[in-house]
């Protein structure tokens, strides 16, 4: 459950394994403040019956419910409620349920976290790029399954699934002017991450330049450029955690080129009316971030 607001808060929710087995955590975060503490719970599996009084019994029973009563859809059973308070720096989130003639309610306590300076410093990069809307798309289809958004879709990370290339798009199909796009490699295991354009999301479990995305282009962590089903050496050097690629889409000349670390590559020829850009992940754990303080749109 990512970003789902309710009360001047946007709440996520998944779930991670701990010491004792599964953990259902809980996020929110201020709408309006960005750069507010925000509040975090983590519930291990097995005391969700209790508090919940037998409304759920595991980890994605209580994400789904948490998700239903906090949309609050027309004609739901629940019905939340959220208060602050700030002398213990708790928010308390109540969910009603409405089962006919009786009810049931619970309470769930969050406690306020601070902020770490590198996540401040996203959120601040994440204020001064609203301007130019660059962020990976949450919308479905845009981004595989084995893959998770977060910082607001400033950033991904790939979660779950097999050695294989999945990609996430950013929220914009370009068809015309220039855009420049900057990514800061998080994490990439054996420099497998890409980042790269293609024309379609049809085929996110593959990366750009190959297969169904042949007409697409990208830059692979070992230095080579993936393009028409082939790969070469593009001149630049490999690239991993730490650095930072970019890409230049040019759909007036219809050319793409990449970046690393500020120094150009050649640009390279595309043949589509349109593109989305893509960051493409191979390994769980392997994780990309936009810097939109850095990117602009001509």
């Amino acid at each position: 459950m990512d970003n789902v607001r309710f009360s001047a808060y946007r709440f996520s929710a998944h779930d991670e394994a701990g010491p004792q087995g599964r953990e259902f955590v809980i996020t929110a975060e201020p709408d309006l403040e960005p750069l507010a503490n925000i509040y975090r719970v983590r519930i291990q599996e097995g005391e969700i019956p209790t508090l919940t009084h037998t409304l759920c019994d595991t980890v994605d029973d209580m994400i789904g419910l948490m998700r239903t009563a906090l949309e609050q859809a027309p004609g739901s059973i629940y019905t939340p409620t959220l208060v602050v308070h700030p002398a213990d720096n708790t928010l308390a989130l109540s969910i009603r349920a409405n089962l006919g003639h009786r009810q049931r309610q619970f309470v769930i306590n969050l406690q306020q976290v601070g902020i770490p300076l590198e996540d401040r410093l996203d959120r601040m990069e994440r204020l001064i790029g609203t301007r130019t809307n660059d962020c990976f798309s949450g919308a479905a289809g845009h981004h595989h399954a084995n893959l998770r958004l977060f910082h607001d879709g400033l950033a991904m990370v790939k979660f779950q699934g097999g050695a294989e290339h999945d990609g996430a798009s950013l929220v914009n199909e370009y068809r015309h002017g220039q855009h420049y796009i900057e990514f800061r490699v998080i994490k990439c295991h054996n420099n497998y991450c890409m980042i790269g354009v293609q024309e379609s999301l049809a085929v996110l479990n593959t990366y750009p330049g190959h297969g169904a995305n042949a007409s697409g282009k990208a830059i692979y962590g070992n230095s080579h450029c993936y393009e028409s089903g082939t790969n070469a050496d593009y001149g630049l050097g490999g690239f991993g955690p730490g650095d930072y690629v970019g890409v230049l889409l040019d759909m007036n000349a219809r050319q793409v080129t990449f970046y690393v670390n500020g120094r150009a590559g050649q640009a390279k020829t595309l043949t589509g009316p349109a593109y989305y850009i893509i960051a493409n992940v191979h390994t769980v754990g392997d994780a990309v971030k936009l810097r939109p303080a850095y990117c602009w749109h001509r």
